[in-house]
Order: C-alpha cells, then structure tokens, then sequence
C-alpha cells in the first residue's frame, strides 16, 4: 500500500478542518493555520467584506502576523488593498497571485505595501474569493514573508483545490445558517407575544411553550407542569382542561368537537388565565382530517396591564396621553370613577377625554372602542419575563 506524504497529511487535515469550521466558526484560525502551513505559508487570513457600505464585516488570521493586523485592516488599510479590489472583479473561486497579476515595483510602491503589508513581513500573496452575495465578499489570503519564495506553479494549482474545498465549505456554512435562522425565526416570533403559547399532545405533555407561557408556567399561579404534563391548579379544572386538548388533537370529526376554552383559577386572587384550546394542524390539512395529534393552546393573562397600550393609542389614533390613559384604562376593565381617581382629575374632566377618544377612534359608544382596541396587533412582550 502507497504510504501517503507528510504534505498529503497536512492536505487532508486542512481540507478537513475547512469543512468542520463552515459548522463550527470557532475552528476557523486552527483551519487557517493549517491552510498556510500546507502551502509553506507563513500566514492565512479569512475576509468578509461588504461592497455596499465598504467595511470589513470580519477578519481572522492565523500565523505571523502582528496582533495588530485585524485591527488596522478593519479601521484603514481594507478600504485601499488592491488585492481586495483586484478579487471585486473576479469570479467566485477566482484566483489573485501578487506576482503575476500586480507589477512587483508598482505595487512596492503603493501606500497598502509601505504602510501596512512590509511591516507585518508579508511579501507574496495568494487570495482567492470563494462566495459573493449581495455585495458580500468571503475571500481567503495566504501570505509568504521576507526569505520565502514566490508561490509555485504547484503552489498554485495546490491553493486552487483547496479554495474549491473552502468555496463548498462557504456555500454548505451559507445553507446552515439559513435553516438555523428559519428554525430559530418562529420563535422569537412567538417570544415577542404577551400572550402565552403552548403546544402540547393529547395528554398534555408540553412539546413548547413561548417566553410569556414559560413565565406562567414557573410561576405557577394556576398553571403549571408538572412531570412535562400541563395541569391546572383544581383538579376539575385540569380534567377539562384535558378533555379540551383530547378533542383537539385526534382526528378531526370523531367527536364533534375541536377544542374549546375555559378559565382557570388563580390561587394568588388574581384574575383567572383565559384558555383558548384548538388543533394544531399542518397547513396542508383541514379540519376535516387528521390533525397533528398535538393541541395548540393560547393563554391570555386578564389581570395582566401593558404599559404600551397607551402609548399605542396615542401613535394610532392622534390622542393626547391623558386621553389614552382613559382608553385603556376602560380597555382593561376599570370604571370612569377609578380612572379619575388614578389621574387625579375631576369625573367632567374624564368625561370630556372620554368623548374626544370615541371621536379620533370613531367609534359611538364604549363597547365600539374597546371592540376595535381589542382587534389591534397584539402588543409585544417588554424584555424580560412578563410580570404576574
């Protein structure tokens, strides 16, 4: 059997370590190092640069170079590199040798070379680009010092299967983090609801739950899981609770039935939690087949105020603050004597605001004005757990 050369090995281990740094960013220097030492490099440097706004996104290096390499190209000297420049306007994968594609005394000329390249000791480059989207350039660097020879013809063709590797590597990191941010997008979505969002199967073993269900969850005042089951806290509450989530999640038709809701009692006194209970079924399906076997249950807090309706209202509809503090004051379920007192005005006055509210909301009566706040967007979570 061949016996394979210390610089196969190093090949290997470099081709390697460029696939698992597209998984893993916190490889790439060892990746790097281990690209420049299988081209007899004395360094290697990874470049992100964005063509729109003309600054670095990100610059890591490995080998030789002065800590202070990444710093100065980032503040200086990426916006004037003619290597960067030269690769604009090349293909993906395209390939920059500094001696062959620069005049070597025009180049010892330029400002780049003087100021920035002689002092880190770099004399020979190979680049190379190895994405471009939008305007986004991912380019590799492989830098030879004083003492070492040009890059070789076989130094060349060398890097060119390596930058085939790095430019697959590129487009496999690309299509991860894709998919993380599509996994990943839902729930922030979710997260950012005051309203608490669970999904369970037919027995109530909780598969999710979004930041506000979770708070509710630990807390514990009148929801909790326990042993990953959801529960209420009476357990006739729990039982139809159960029954609620059976009917959503089984196959749509057998009962009759497809969910429901109730409420559930709080031991604090607080006001109950509103429980709203349905399938959870693909987009594909109707109700009229199998759902998922997975309930979906939104969890709504009634003794829960937010603190940006008002100024919601105030932004939505031209009221002044007094006038949205009336809004969602009767919003939330308080009385006009309550709200006066809370303002520390007069009952005529509070009249007055509530008056000039129907008129900007256009509505004729309360019940109007609450049934159109009621249908707005839901509001976001402020950061942090949601107070109980």
């Amino acid at each position: 059997m061949a016996k394979m050369d210390s610089h196969e090995i190093i090949r290997d281990d470099a081709i390697a370590l460029i696939f698992e740094a597209a998984l893993d960013p916190s490889v790439r220097r060892r990746a790097l190092s281990v690209v420049a030492e299988s081209l007899d490099a004395a360094a290697a440097v990874h470049l992100v640069w964005d063509k729109t706004t003309e600054r670095v996104l990100s610059c890591e290096t490995a080998g030789m170079l002065k800590p202070e390499f990444a710093t100065l190209y980032r503040e200086h000297y990426g916006l004037i590199d003619p290597r960067r420049k030269f690769l604009e306007g090349a293909r993906v994968e395209g390939v920059f040798v500094s001696h062959y594609d620069f005049d070597p005394s025009d180049f010892k000329a330029t400002a780049f070379q003087t100021e920035f390249l002689a002092p880190q000791g770099v004399v020979h480059t190979l680049a190379a680009n190895l994405s471009e989207i939008d305007g986004e350039y991912v380019q590799i660097y492989v830098e030879r010092s004083a003492g070492q020879p040009r890059f070789s013809a076989g130094d060349i063709m060398e890097f060119r299967r390596l930058v085939r590797h790095m430019a697959s590597a590129e487009r496999l990191s690309l299509r991860i983090k894709t998919q993380m941010a599509n996994q990943v997008m839902p729930k922030l979505v979710l997260d950012n609801l005051s309203v608490g969002t669970i999904v369970t199967d037919d027995v109530g073993r909780v598969e999710f739950a979004n930041a506000a269900a979770e708070e509710m969850l630990r807390v514990g005042d009148g929801l909790q899981r326990r042993e990953q089951r959801l529960q209420a806290g009476r357990a006739f509450e729990t039982n139809g609770l159960m029954a609620h989530l059976r009917d959503a999640a089984e196959v749509q038709g057998a009962s009759g039935r497809d969910g429901g809701a109730l409420l559930v009692a709080r031991p604090s006194g607080k006001r109950p939690y509103a429980v709203t209970v349905m399938p959870l079924c693909s987009p594909s399906s109707s109700l009229a087949t199998k759902s998922s076997g997975r309930a979906l249950l939104f969890v709504a807090d009634l003794d829960h105020r937010n603190e940006d309706l008002t100024a919601r209202l105030m932004q939505l509809f031209g009221l002044s603050r007094a006038e949205a503090r009336v809004a969602a004051g009767i919003v939330e379920g308080r009385r006009l004597h309550e709200i006066a007192q809370e303002s520390g005005v007069r009952m005529p006055t509070v009249r007055s605001q509530l008056r000039a509210v129907l008129r900007k909301i256009g509505a004729t009566r309360q019940a109007d004005m609450v049934r159109i706040v009621l249908a707005l967007p839901p509001l976001a979570r402020r950061g942090g757990a949601q107070k109980t």
